[in-house]
């Protein structure tokens, strides 16, 4: 029998899913590394760090911070810009890789605790672990772009991420290419679900499928959804 948490963190929802009897303890360890990671880096909040170091550039990062931005920049480097830690006046904006950056850091503490079997939802984020038993795989569903509550397909998971960039959610959101970018989403599925939402943000704001870079990310495959739920892969 799985059990299912949910609660708000990030400006969305987040949902643990799991057999273990121990679900509260998982969403506990879940609740406190979201809630701590929003509390430090959230440009929306007055007193987070990543605040703080737009009011004072020159103060020290922390070294969570610093793995932060370093990962921001390689990843920049490896999407040809496609990846902007950007917002759009300028500012380094690192919240498109520090949800799943978050995600990640549950993942390591769950496993390290000894548990096994789990799936962490985010908004559009997942990342899995084991099953909902021995036999099956975790099921997530990508949401139709246009048609709310609509599902427009439904991928198997086991220890791997699924991380889904649109406007359904929360509107335009993502800027790329000197704009908002709008319409249809882009599901990138892989091993690390702070990559995979990098990755599904870089891919949705180039707007084109297998752009050149891609083929530097081998581990992980992508699937376009158009406005009308139309399908492409990459």
């Amino acid at each position: 029998m799985t059990r299912r948490r949910s609660f708000p963190v990030m400006g969305t929802v987040a949902t643990v899913t799991t057999p273990d009897a121990a679900i509260d303890t998982i969403t506990a360890t879940a609740r406190a590394i979201l809630e701590d990671a929003d509390a430090r880096f959230s440009p929306y909040r007055h007193d987070s760090e990543l605040s703080r170091l737009r009011r004072h550039p020159g103060r020290e990062l922390s070294a969570d911070l610093r793995t932060v931005r370093d990962r921001c920049a390689e990843l920049e480097q490896a999407t040809a810009g496609a990846f902007r830690p950007l917002d759009p006046t300028g500012r380094w904006d690192p919240t498109g890789y520090v949800k799943g950056w978050a995600m990640a850091q549950v993942e390591r503490a769950l496993r390290s605790s000894g548990h096994p079997d789990w799936m962490l939802g985010v908004g559009g984020d997942v990342v899995t672990a084991g099953g909902p038993d021995a036999q099956r795989p975790w099921h997530v569903a990508v949401q139709h772009p246009v048609l709310p509550g609509a599902v427009a397909e439904v991928l198997a998971a086991r220890d791997g991420a699924v991380a889904t960039s649109g406007d359904y959610e929360r509107g335009a959101h993502v800027w790329g290419k000197h704009r908002w970018v709008r319409g249809g989403s882009v599901t990138v599925v892989g091993p690390d679900i702070a990559v995979a939402d990098a990755l599904a943000t870089a891919l949705w704001s180039h707007g084109e499928p297998d752009p050149a870079w891609w083929a530097r990310f081998p581990a992980y495959g992508a699937l376009w959804l158009d406005e009308t739920g139309g399908r492409r892969a990459a």
